[in-house]
Protein backbone atom coordinates (compact mmCIF):
# COMPACT_ATOMS: atom_id res chain seq x y z
CA UNK A 1 0.00 0.00 0.00
CA UNK A 2 2.98 2.27 0.48
CA UNK A 3 3.41 2.14 -3.25
CA UNK A 4 -0.11 3.39 -3.89
CA UNK A 5 -0.55 7.07 -4.43
CA UNK A 6 -3.31 9.55 -4.85
CA UNK A 7 -3.47 11.81 -7.87
CA UNK A 8 -4.39 15.25 -6.67
CA UNK A 9 -4.40 17.72 -9.49
CA UNK A 10 -0.98 18.03 -11.06
CA UNK A 11 1.02 16.30 -8.35
CA UNK A 12 1.12 12.85 -6.82
CA UNK A 13 1.63 12.16 -3.12
CA UNK A 14 1.82 8.91 -1.16
CA UNK A 15 -1.06 8.24 1.14
CA UNK A 16 0.89 8.99 4.31
CA UNK A 17 1.67 12.50 3.10
CA UNK A 18 -1.92 12.98 1.99
CA UNK A 19 -3.15 12.00 5.45
CA UNK A 20 -0.64 14.36 7.02
CA UNK A 21 -1.86 17.24 4.85
CA UNK A 22 -5.46 16.50 5.86
CA UNK A 23 -4.49 16.40 9.53
CA UNK A 24 -2.60 19.66 9.24
CA UNK A 25 -5.61 21.36 7.76
CA UNK A 26 -7.99 19.86 10.31
CA UNK A 27 -9.92 16.65 9.87
CA UNK A 28 -12.80 16.95 7.42
CA UNK A 29 -16.13 17.52 9.12
CA UNK A 30 -17.65 14.16 8.31
CA UNK A 31 -20.76 14.63 10.41
CA UNK A 32 -21.58 17.82 8.56
CA UNK A 33 -21.58 15.72 5.40
CA UNK A 34 -24.18 13.36 6.86
CA UNK A 35 -21.79 10.60 7.99
CA UNK A 36 -22.86 9.08 11.32
CA UNK A 37 -20.22 9.03 14.05
CA UNK A 38 -18.86 5.63 15.12
CA UNK A 39 -21.27 3.89 17.52
CA UNK A 40 -20.32 3.38 21.15
CA UNK A 41 -18.30 0.20 21.52
CA UNK A 42 -16.58 -1.58 24.38
CA UNK A 43 -12.85 -1.62 23.94
CA UNK A 44 -9.78 -1.49 26.07
CA UNK A 45 -8.17 1.87 26.15
CA UNK A 46 -5.16 2.28 23.91
CA UNK A 47 -3.50 -1.11 23.96
CA UNK A 48 -0.54 -2.09 21.89
CA UNK A 49 -1.61 -4.74 19.48
CA UNK A 50 -0.65 -3.54 16.08
CA UNK A 51 0.59 -0.12 16.75
CA UNK A 52 0.94 2.60 19.28
CA UNK A 53 -2.45 2.55 20.73
CA UNK A 54 -3.56 -0.67 19.12
CA UNK A 55 -6.37 -2.56 20.76
CA UNK A 56 -6.87 -5.34 23.16
CA UNK A 57 -7.84 -8.06 20.92
CA UNK A 58 -9.87 -11.02 21.82
CA UNK A 59 -12.44 -11.78 19.30
CA UNK A 60 -13.11 -8.14 18.74
CA UNK A 61 -15.61 -5.81 20.04
CA UNK A 62 -16.91 -5.02 16.78
CA UNK A 63 -15.81 -2.34 18.87
CA UNK A 64 -12.67 -1.41 17.35
CA UNK A 65 -13.09 2.29 17.06
CA UNK A 66 -16.27 3.19 18.72
CA UNK A 67 -16.55 5.86 21.31
CA UNK A 68 -18.10 4.81 24.53
CA UNK A 69 -19.57 8.19 25.10
CA UNK A 70 -23.25 8.20 24.38
CA UNK A 71 -23.36 10.36 21.31
CA UNK A 72 -27.01 11.12 21.73
CA UNK A 73 -26.06 13.18 24.72
CA UNK A 74 -28.74 11.51 26.72
CA UNK A 75 -27.64 8.50 28.70
CA UNK A 76 -24.26 8.19 30.28
CA UNK A 77 -22.41 4.92 30.66
CA UNK A 78 -21.23 3.69 33.95
CA UNK A 79 -17.99 1.89 34.52
CA UNK A 80 -14.43 3.14 34.51
CA UNK A 81 -13.80 6.27 32.51
CA UNK A 82 -11.21 4.38 30.53
CA UNK A 83 -13.94 2.08 29.30
CA UNK A 84 -16.36 4.93 28.69
CA UNK A 85 -13.80 6.78 26.62
CA UNK A 86 -12.88 3.81 24.53
CA UNK A 87 -13.02 5.92 21.44
CA UNK A 88 -9.72 5.25 20.07
CA UNK A 89 -9.32 1.86 21.09
CA UNK A 90 -9.20 -0.23 18.20
CA UNK A 91 -9.38 -3.87 18.32
CA UNK A 92 -11.55 -4.84 21.20
CA UNK A 93 -13.33 -8.00 21.96
CA UNK A 94 -16.58 -8.74 20.22
CA UNK A 95 -18.03 -11.75 18.80
CA UNK A 96 -16.73 -13.79 16.04
CA UNK A 97 -14.07 -15.92 17.59
CA UNK A 98 -11.41 -14.00 15.80
CA UNK A 99 -9.61 -10.73 16.17
CA UNK A 100 -10.83 -7.61 14.50
CA UNK A 101 -8.97 -4.37 14.33
CA UNK A 102 -10.38 -1.04 13.33
CA UNK A 103 -10.32 -2.08 9.73
CA UNK A 104 -13.03 -4.59 10.56
CA UNK A 105 -11.04 -7.51 9.18
CA UNK A 106 -11.17 -10.59 11.36
CA UNK A 107 -8.48 -13.22 11.55
CA UNK A 108 -9.26 -16.34 13.50
CA UNK A 109 -6.71 -17.60 15.93
CA UNK A 110 -4.85 -14.32 15.93
CA UNK A 111 -2.78 -13.64 18.97
CA UNK A 112 -4.31 -11.29 21.44
CA UNK A 113 -2.09 -9.74 23.70
CA UNK A 114 -4.70 -7.35 23.99
CA UNK A 115 -6.39 -0.36 21.03
CA UNK A 116 -5.77 -3.55 23.15
CA UNK A 117 -3.42 -6.67 24.20
CA UNK A 118 0.12 -6.84 23.24
CA UNK A 119 0.17 -9.11 20.31
CA UNK A 120 2.40 -7.04 18.14
CA UNK A 121 1.86 -9.10 15.04
CA UNK A 122 3.50 -9.04 11.65
CA UNK A 123 1.49 -6.02 10.52
CA UNK A 124 2.37 -3.96 13.57
CA UNK A 125 5.10 -1.95 11.86
CA UNK A 126 2.94 -0.24 9.29
CA UNK A 127 1.80 3.34 9.37
CA UNK A 128 -1.49 2.21 7.82
CA UNK A 129 -2.11 -0.08 10.78
CA UNK A 130 -1.28 2.71 13.21
CA UNK A 131 -3.77 4.98 11.46
CA UNK A 132 -6.48 2.30 11.42
CA UNK A 133 -6.13 1.87 15.15
CA UNK A 134 -5.91 5.54 16.06
CA UNK A 135 -7.94 7.42 13.46
CA UNK A 136 -10.89 7.94 15.80
CA UNK A 137 -8.69 10.34 17.78
CA UNK A 138 -8.47 12.63 14.79
CA UNK A 139 -11.44 12.07 12.49
CA UNK A 140 -14.10 12.66 15.16
CA UNK A 141 -12.36 15.18 17.37
CA UNK A 142 -14.61 18.17 16.71
CA UNK A 143 -18.40 18.20 16.56
CA UNK A 144 -19.86 19.56 13.38
CA UNK A 145 -21.61 22.92 13.59
CA UNK A 146 -25.32 22.31 13.52
CA UNK A 147 -27.55 24.33 11.19
CA UNK A 148 -29.99 26.50 13.06
CA UNK A 149 -32.95 24.90 11.34
CA UNK A 150 -31.99 21.32 12.14
CA UNK A 151 -34.72 19.24 13.74
CA UNK A 152 -35.11 15.67 14.88
CA UNK A 153 -37.85 14.87 12.40
CA UNK A 154 -35.57 13.13 9.91
CA UNK A 155 -33.39 11.15 12.33
CA UNK A 156 -34.00 7.52 13.09
CA UNK A 157 -33.85 6.73 16.81
CA UNK A 158 -32.14 3.40 16.29
CA UNK A 159 -29.72 4.15 13.45
CA UNK A 160 -28.91 7.77 14.22
CA UNK A 161 -29.12 8.57 10.53
CA UNK A 162 -30.86 11.55 9.10
CA UNK A 163 -30.56 15.21 9.92
CA UNK A 164 -28.60 16.05 13.06
CA UNK A 165 -30.56 17.51 15.94
CA UNK A 166 -29.41 20.36 18.16
CA UNK A 167 -28.05 19.23 21.51
CA UNK A 168 -31.19 20.27 23.41
CA UNK A 169 -33.45 18.35 21.01
CA UNK A 170 -31.64 15.01 21.20
CA UNK A 171 -33.41 12.13 22.96
CA UNK A 172 -33.80 12.62 26.67
CA UNK A 173 -32.86 9.86 29.08
CA UNK A 174 -36.52 9.05 29.65
CA UNK A 175 -37.10 8.66 25.92
CA UNK A 176 -34.12 6.34 25.56
CA UNK A 177 -35.41 4.05 28.29
CA UNK A 178 -39.08 4.13 27.28
CA UNK A 179 -38.66 3.85 23.50
CA UNK A 180 -35.18 2.88 22.34
CA UNK A 181 -34.12 0.33 24.96
CA UNK A 182 -37.39 -1.66 24.68
CA UNK A 183 -36.87 -1.89 20.93
CA UNK A 184 -33.33 -3.12 21.44
CA UNK A 185 -34.55 -5.68 23.97
CA UNK A 186 -37.10 -6.96 21.46
CA UNK A 187 -34.31 -7.44 18.92
CA UNK A 188 -32.65 -9.98 21.22
CA UNK A 189 -35.24 -12.45 19.92
CA UNK A 190 -34.48 -11.74 16.26
CA UNK A 191 -33.60 -14.68 14.02
CA UNK A 192 -30.74 -12.76 12.40
CA UNK A 193 -27.61 -13.35 14.46
CA UNK A 194 -25.99 -10.11 13.34
CA UNK A 195 -29.02 -8.15 14.51
CA UNK A 196 -28.87 -9.84 17.91
CA UNK A 197 -25.14 -9.19 18.15
CA UNK A 198 -25.60 -5.48 17.37
CA UNK A 199 -28.52 -5.13 19.80
CA UNK A 200 -26.52 -6.73 22.62
CA UNK A 201 -23.59 -4.38 22.11
CA UNK A 202 -25.88 -1.36 21.85
CA UNK A 203 -27.53 -2.26 25.15
CA UNK A 204 -24.18 -2.67 26.85
CA UNK A 205 -23.08 0.73 25.55
CA UNK A 206 -26.30 2.55 26.48
CA UNK A 207 -27.91 1.20 29.64
CA UNK A 208 -26.75 2.20 33.09
CA UNK A 209 -27.98 2.09 36.67
CA UNK A 210 -30.56 1.42 37.87
CA UNK A 211 -31.65 -0.46 34.75
CA UNK A 212 -28.47 -2.48 34.23
CA UNK A 213 -29.53 -5.48 36.29
CA UNK A 214 -32.73 -6.00 34.27
CA UNK A 215 -30.82 -5.90 30.99
CA UNK A 216 -28.12 -8.18 32.42
CA UNK A 217 -30.80 -10.75 33.27
CA UNK A 218 -31.93 -10.66 29.64
CA UNK A 219 -28.36 -11.12 28.39
CA UNK A 220 -27.44 -14.08 30.59
CA UNK A 221 -29.29 -16.67 28.44
CA UNK A 222 -27.35 -15.41 25.41
CA UNK A 223 -24.14 -16.75 26.94
CA UNK A 224 -25.32 -20.14 25.64
CA UNK A 225 -26.28 -18.79 22.20
CA UNK A 226 -25.31 -20.98 19.25
CA UNK A 227 -23.26 -18.17 17.68
CA UNK A 228 -20.05 -17.25 19.49
CA UNK A 229 -20.27 -13.65 18.28
CA UNK A 230 -23.43 -13.20 20.31
CA UNK A 231 -21.89 -14.99 23.29
CA UNK A 232 -18.85 -12.71 23.20
CA UNK A 233 -20.94 -9.57 22.77
CA UNK A 234 -23.10 -10.62 25.74
CA UNK A 235 -19.97 -11.24 27.81
CA UNK A 236 -18.56 -7.79 27.11
CA UNK A 237 -21.91 -6.10 27.64
CA UNK A 238 -22.28 -7.77 31.03
CA UNK A 239 -19.00 -6.14 31.97
CA UNK A 240 -20.18 -2.75 30.77
CA UNK A 241 -23.46 -3.10 32.64
CA UNK A 242 -21.47 -3.87 35.78
CA UNK A 243 -22.62 -5.05 39.16
CA UNK A 244 -21.44 -7.76 41.54
CA UNK A 245 -23.69 -10.43 40.04
CA UNK A 246 -22.35 -9.83 36.54
CA UNK A 247 -18.78 -9.80 37.84
CA UNK A 248 -19.38 -13.13 39.55
CA UNK A 249 -20.55 -14.67 36.28
CA UNK A 250 -17.59 -13.23 34.39
CA UNK A 251 -15.11 -14.45 36.98
CA UNK A 252 -16.40 -18.04 36.72
CA UNK A 253 -16.02 -17.84 32.94
CA UNK A 254 -12.53 -16.36 33.16
CA UNK A 255 -11.44 -19.08 35.59
CA UNK A 256 -12.96 -21.78 33.38
CA UNK A 257 -14.53 -23.33 36.46
CA UNK A 258 -17.23 -25.99 36.47
CA UNK A 259 -19.76 -23.21 37.05
CA UNK A 260 -18.26 -21.35 34.12
CA UNK A 261 -18.78 -24.40 31.92
CA UNK A 262 -22.43 -24.50 32.93
CA UNK A 263 -22.92 -20.77 32.33
CA UNK A 264 -21.80 -21.05 28.69
CA UNK A 265 -23.56 -24.37 28.06
CA UNK A 266 -20.49 -26.62 27.82
CA UNK A 267 -19.74 -29.70 29.83
CA UNK A 268 -15.97 -29.48 29.99
CA UNK A 269 -14.65 -26.02 29.07
CA UNK A 270 -15.25 -22.34 28.38
CA UNK A 271 -14.23 -21.50 24.79
CA UNK A 272 -10.98 -19.57 24.57
CA UNK A 273 -12.41 -16.35 23.15
CA UNK A 274 -15.14 -16.28 25.80
CA UNK A 275 -12.55 -16.69 28.55
CA UNK A 276 -10.52 -13.82 27.15
CA UNK A 277 -13.61 -11.63 26.73
CA UNK A 278 -14.74 -12.42 30.28
CA UNK A 279 -11.32 -11.51 31.67
CA UNK A 280 -11.31 -8.17 29.90
CA UNK A 281 -14.96 -7.54 30.81
CA UNK A 282 -14.04 -7.79 34.50
CA UNK A 283 -12.10 -4.57 33.93
CA UNK A 284 -15.17 -2.89 32.47
CA UNK A 285 -17.31 -4.06 35.40
CA UNK A 286 -14.80 -2.30 37.68
CA UNK A 287 -15.66 -4.16 40.89
CA UNK A 288 -12.97 -3.73 43.58
CA UNK A 289 -13.42 -7.39 44.50
CA UNK A 290 -12.18 -8.41 41.02
CA UNK A 291 -8.69 -6.94 41.41
CA UNK A 292 -7.30 -9.83 43.45
CA UNK A 293 -8.72 -12.54 41.13
CA UNK A 294 -7.25 -10.76 38.10
CA UNK A 295 -3.85 -10.64 39.79
CA UNK A 296 -4.29 -14.33 40.54
CA UNK A 297 -4.85 -15.04 36.83
CA UNK A 298 -1.58 -13.29 35.97
CA UNK A 299 0.32 -15.10 38.70
CA UNK A 300 -1.07 -18.61 38.52
CA UNK A 301 -1.97 -19.29 34.93
CA UNK A 302 0.69 -21.19 32.96
CA UNK A 303 2.75 -19.59 30.18
CA UNK A 304 0.56 -21.34 27.64
CA UNK A 305 -2.23 -19.00 28.79
CA UNK A 306 -0.30 -15.87 27.85
CA UNK A 307 -3.30 -14.24 26.18
CA UNK A 308 -5.50 -14.62 29.26
CA UNK A 309 -2.75 -13.13 31.41
CA UNK A 310 -2.40 -10.19 29.02
CA UNK A 311 -6.14 -9.56 29.13
CA UNK A 312 -5.97 -9.59 32.93
CA UNK A 313 -3.26 -6.90 32.78
CA UNK A 314 -5.42 -4.75 30.53
CA UNK A 315 -8.46 -5.32 32.74
CA UNK A 316 -6.49 -3.99 35.71
CA UNK A 317 -5.43 -1.06 33.55
CA UNK A 318 -8.95 0.15 32.81
CA UNK A 319 -10.25 -0.12 36.37
CA UNK A 320 -10.98 2.94 38.49
CA UNK A 321 -12.00 1.85 41.96
CA UNK A 322 -10.63 1.94 45.52
CA UNK A 323 -8.40 -1.06 44.78
CA UNK A 324 -6.76 0.66 41.79
CA UNK A 325 -3.75 1.61 43.91
CA UNK A 326 -3.10 -2.07 44.62
CA UNK A 327 -3.35 -2.85 40.90
CA UNK A 328 -0.94 -0.04 40.00
CA UNK A 329 1.62 -1.15 42.60
CA UNK A 330 1.38 -4.74 41.42
CA UNK A 331 1.81 -3.83 37.74
CA UNK A 332 4.73 -1.54 38.50
CA UNK A 333 6.50 -4.39 40.29
CA UNK A 334 5.79 -6.85 37.48
CA UNK A 335 7.20 -4.42 34.91
CA UNK A 336 10.58 -4.85 36.62
CA UNK A 337 10.30 -8.66 36.55
CA UNK A 338 12.61 -9.72 33.73
CA UNK A 339 11.53 -13.34 34.13
CA UNK A 340 7.95 -12.52 33.20
CA UNK A 341 6.76 -13.66 29.78
CA UNK A 342 7.70 -10.74 27.46
CA UNK A 343 4.23 -10.76 25.92
CA UNK A 344 2.61 -10.31 29.32
CA UNK A 345 5.23 -7.80 30.42
CA UNK A 346 4.63 -5.80 27.24
CA UNK A 347 0.99 -5.31 28.21
CA UNK A 348 1.98 -3.50 31.40
CA UNK A 349 3.31 -0.12 30.16
CA UNK A 350 0.12 0.89 28.40
CA UNK A 351 -1.96 -0.40 31.32
CA UNK A 352 0.03 1.81 33.69
CA UNK A 353 -0.32 4.76 31.33
CA UNK A 354 -4.11 4.37 31.44
CA UNK A 355 -4.05 4.30 35.24
CA UNK A 356 -3.07 7.92 35.43
CA UNK A 357 -0.16 9.17 37.40
CA UNK A 358 3.17 9.33 35.65
CA UNK A 359 5.08 6.01 35.58
CA UNK A 360 7.65 7.80 33.42
CA UNK A 361 10.77 6.80 35.34
CA UNK A 362 9.86 3.11 35.21
CA UNK A 363 9.18 3.34 31.47
CA UNK A 364 12.48 5.12 30.84
CA UNK A 365 14.24 2.37 32.81
CA UNK A 366 12.77 -0.16 30.37
CA UNK A 367 14.14 1.82 27.44
CA UNK A 368 17.50 2.14 29.15
CA UNK A 369 17.77 -1.63 29.53
CA UNK A 370 19.20 -2.81 26.22
CA UNK A 371 18.41 -6.40 27.19
CA UNK A 372 14.68 -5.77 27.35
CA UNK A 373 12.64 -7.60 24.75
CA UNK A 374 11.79 -5.49 21.69
CA UNK A 375 8.07 -5.84 22.29
CA UNK A 376 8.41 -4.53 25.86
CA UNK A 377 10.45 -1.54 24.67
CA UNK A 378 7.88 -0.80 21.97
CA UNK A 379 5.10 -0.81 24.54
CA UNK A 380 7.10 1.51 26.80
CA UNK A 381 7.57 3.93 23.90
CA UNK A 382 3.83 3.93 23.19
CA UNK A 383 3.02 4.49 26.87
CA UNK A 384 5.43 7.43 27.15
CA UNK A 385 3.55 9.18 24.37
CA UNK A 386 0.39 8.79 26.41
CA UNK A 387 1.47 9.69 29.92
CA UNK A 388 4.74 11.64 29.95
CA UNK A 389 4.59 15.41 30.49
CA UNK A 390 4.97 17.03 27.04
CA UNK A 391 8.14 18.91 27.92
CA UNK A 392 9.81 16.17 29.99
CA UNK A 393 13.51 16.42 28.96
CA UNK A 394 14.49 12.80 29.66
CA UNK A 395 11.51 11.48 27.69
CA UNK A 396 12.24 13.75 24.74
CA UNK A 397 15.92 12.72 24.82
CA UNK A 398 15.09 9.01 24.86
CA UNK A 399 12.50 9.19 22.07
CA UNK A 400 14.64 11.43 19.87
CA UNK A 401 17.57 9.04 20.25
CA UNK A 402 15.34 6.18 19.12
CA UNK A 403 14.14 8.15 16.08
CA UNK A 404 17.65 9.05 14.96
CA UNK A 405 19.68 6.01 16.04
CA UNK A 406 17.26 3.23 16.97
CA UNK A 407 18.02 -0.13 15.34
CA UNK A 408 14.60 -1.73 15.73
CA UNK A 409 12.31 -0.29 13.07
CA UNK A 410 9.05 -0.73 14.97
CA UNK A 411 10.43 0.89 18.13
CA UNK A 412 11.78 3.74 16.05
CA UNK A 413 8.47 4.28 14.29
CA UNK A 414 6.47 4.25 17.52
CA UNK A 415 8.90 6.85 18.87
CA UNK A 416 7.91 9.13 15.99
CA UNK A 417 4.27 8.89 16.96
CA UNK A 418 4.87 9.31 20.69
CA UNK A 419 6.88 12.48 20.02
CA UNK A 420 4.01 13.72 17.86
CA UNK A 421 1.50 13.05 20.64
CA UNK A 422 3.68 14.86 23.17
CA UNK A 423 4.04 17.85 20.86
CA UNK A 424 0.30 17.93 20.18
CA UNK A 425 -0.34 18.12 23.95
CA UNK A 426 2.32 20.72 24.68
CA UNK A 427 1.15 24.23 25.54
CA UNK A 428 2.08 27.06 23.23
CA UNK A 429 4.32 28.49 25.97
CA UNK A 430 6.57 25.42 25.82
CA UNK A 431 8.58 27.03 23.04
CA UNK A 432 11.68 24.90 23.54
CA UNK A 433 9.71 21.67 23.13
CA UNK A 434 8.06 22.89 19.93
CA UNK A 435 11.36 24.18 18.54
CA UNK A 436 13.00 20.82 19.22
CA UNK A 437 10.21 18.75 17.70
CA UNK A 438 9.93 21.03 14.69
CA UNK A 439 13.63 20.72 13.88
CA UNK A 440 13.60 16.94 14.36
CA UNK A 441 10.61 16.36 12.08
CA UNK A 442 11.99 18.64 9.37
CA UNK A 443 15.26 16.68 9.44
CA UNK A 444 13.48 13.35 9.31
CA UNK A 445 11.25 14.42 6.43
CA UNK A 446 14.28 15.51 4.46
CA UNK A 447 16.72 12.76 5.41
CA UNK A 448 15.34 9.96 7.58
CA UNK A 449 17.50 7.15 8.94
CA UNK A 450 15.88 4.82 6.40
CA UNK A 451 13.51 5.53 3.53
CA UNK A 452 10.82 3.43 5.26
CA UNK A 453 10.81 6.03 8.05
CA UNK A 454 9.62 8.91 5.88
CA UNK A 455 5.90 7.94 5.91
CA UNK A 456 6.08 7.80 9.70
CA UNK A 457 7.73 11.20 9.82
CA UNK A 458 4.96 12.54 7.58
CA UNK A 459 2.18 11.05 9.70
CA UNK A 460 3.88 12.26 12.89
CA UNK A 461 4.04 15.77 11.44
CA UNK A 462 0.31 15.63 10.69
CA UNK A 463 -0.58 14.40 14.19
CA UNK A 464 1.64 17.05 15.77
CA UNK A 465 0.20 19.92 13.73
CA UNK A 466 -3.34 18.64 14.29
CA UNK A 467 -2.86 19.34 18.00
CA UNK A 468 -0.55 22.34 17.60
CA UNK A 469 -1.62 24.26 14.47
CA UNK A 470 1.11 26.86 14.95
CA UNK A 471 3.63 24.31 13.63
CA UNK A 472 1.85 24.09 10.26
CA UNK A 473 3.87 26.85 8.64
CA UNK A 474 7.14 25.21 9.58
CA UNK A 475 6.28 21.64 8.59
CA UNK A 476 3.97 21.93 5.58
CA UNK A 477 6.66 22.92 3.09
CA UNK A 478 9.17 20.21 4.09
CA UNK A 479 6.35 17.65 3.99
CA UNK A 480 5.32 18.53 0.45
CA UNK A 481 8.96 18.84 -0.67
CA UNK A 482 9.70 15.36 0.68
CA UNK A 483 7.20 13.87 -1.74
Amino acid sequence: MLGRSLNTGRWTAPLAATLAVILMGGAPDLRAQGCPAPPPQPAPDDPTTAGPGGGATVGSSGAGTGSSANRSGAASRRGPAAARSAAAVPGAVTGGGGIRGESGRVSRGATTCAPGTVSLGRARDSWQTWWQRNQADYVWTRPAPLPAAATTSGRSELTGRGRAAPEDERPARSRIYTRIVPRLMALLEDEDTEVVDAAVRALGATVDAPFGSAVADALLPLLTHHDERVQTAATLSLGLLGGQDASGVLLEMARCSAEGHRIVGHTSHVPRDLRLAATLALGYADEPSSVAPLIDIIERMPESESEARQCAVHALGIMENPETRLARSYLSAKLRDERLDPRVRAAIPTALARHGGQPVDALLDVLGDRDSDHVVRQSAVIALGRCAPPGHPETLDALEELVTDGRDAATRHFAYMSLARLGARADAVEAQTHERLGKLLVRQLRKPKQSMDRPWAALAAGVYVHGHPAARTRLAEPLLAAY
